[in-house]
């Protein structure tokens, strides 16, 4: 079982186990959100030794930085993928990167004239304050001439508030930052089937978990421990058979005693060949539904594992059926 998908969260397949490298990312970010928001004493004496009344987004790293300043700046760009700003005096927007005169950056409206421009990081209150501080590198033919005079004379008729830009984070309803939905935003890509009806079931935890490698084939049957270069006997403990995930759970004659016995006492008139079948046949044959298909197929394994580890052979499948019982206890 692959790590990456271990670390996934539940809702895209994976066991929820939180991946420390994006955590490590995530966390730091907090430091760039208080420092932008909160007033203390660390806030000011770093805005006084590495701002410099600048906007976060034109600090870069200088051979005298701390190690700790360091780090801030690695994890700066992620965290200006949740950063947004509600715009008032322009003093913390970018002009041509951040969405305020229109529903998308000035750099994706006009990207020839933002690969022109000389300054790309200026911001917007140096643009109200010196409109003739837009540059650029070459002459302008007169499309893009008319383009830079559209967008000049809409900032000219563009309602600009009073007092500073406020920092808001997009990535909440509140606005406000969290390390979870930070972690969520770099965890976005991961994809996955959801197990809902495993996850939301009230049955133990490792009972959850065993099931969840049992879906992604990861139970160490023999076959699977063969392609470990495991050296041992191959055969089922029940059998004489080879012994897999589908023989051990469905093929297997104590498994097909079972679930034999267990579909005389519903009625059922068919019994499940492998685990996607298993699934659809509890929820045509069981009044309960899957939750007692998964205790079923635990108590399998629980007299396996007995029959491997402690060579205690059960006399009856009606020994699973009764361990089964227990677990629905």
């Amino acid at each position: 079982m692959k790590w990456e998908k271990i670390c996934k969260n539940k809702k895209k397949g994976g066991l929820g186990i939180k991946n420390l490298r994006k955590m490590n990312v995530s966390l730091p970010c907090k430091w760039w959100w208080k420092l932008e928001k909160e007033d203390g004493l660390w806030q000011r004496i770093v805005r006084y030794k590495y701002l410099r009344n600048n906007s976060i987004h034109n600090v870069s790293h200088k051979l005298n930085d701390s190690h700790i300043w360091s780090d801030l700046l690695k994890v700066k760009e992620v965290y200006l993928l949740g950063r947004d700003v509600s715009i008032k005096d322009g003093c913390y927007t970018r002009f041509w990167k951040d969405a305020w005169l229109y529903q998308q950056p000035l750099c994706e409206i006009a990207p020839v004239l933002f690969a022109l421009c000389d300054l790309k990081d200026v911001m917007v209150d140096q643009v109200r304050n010196e409109v003739s501080i837009i540059t650029f590198h070459r002459w302008l033919p007169e499309d893009l001439r008319l383009q830079r005079e559209k967008i000049l004379s809409d900032i000219s008729t563009f309602n600009f508030g009073n007092g500073s830009d406020m920092v808001l984070w997009s990535l909440e309803k509140n606005n406000k930052f969290s390390v979870k939905s930070m972690y969520n935003a770099l965890t976005r890509s991961d994809a996955g089937i959801y197990h809902k009806i495993l996850w939301k079931g009230k049955i133990p935890t490792k009972i959850k978990i065993f099931m969840w490698l049992l879906m992604n084939d990861a139970i160490l049957t023999k076959d699977n421990l063969l392609k470990r270069k495991w050296q041992g006997d191959p055969t089922c403990y029940f059998c004489d058979e080879p012994e897999s995930i589908s023989h051990l759970f469905f093929h297997c004659h104590v498994a097909k005693s079972v679930w034999a016995i267990v579909a005389k006492c519903f009625g059922a008139d068919t019994v499940p060949g492998n685990l996607d079948q298993s699934w659809r046949w509890c929820d045509r044959w069981l009044p309960l539904g899957r939750k007692y298909h998964v205790l079923g197929v635990s108590a399998i394994c629980k007299s396996r594992n007995k029959a491997c580890f402690d060579k205690i052979i059960i006399k009856s499948p009606l020994d699973i059926i009764c361990h089964m019982c227990a677990l629905i206890k």
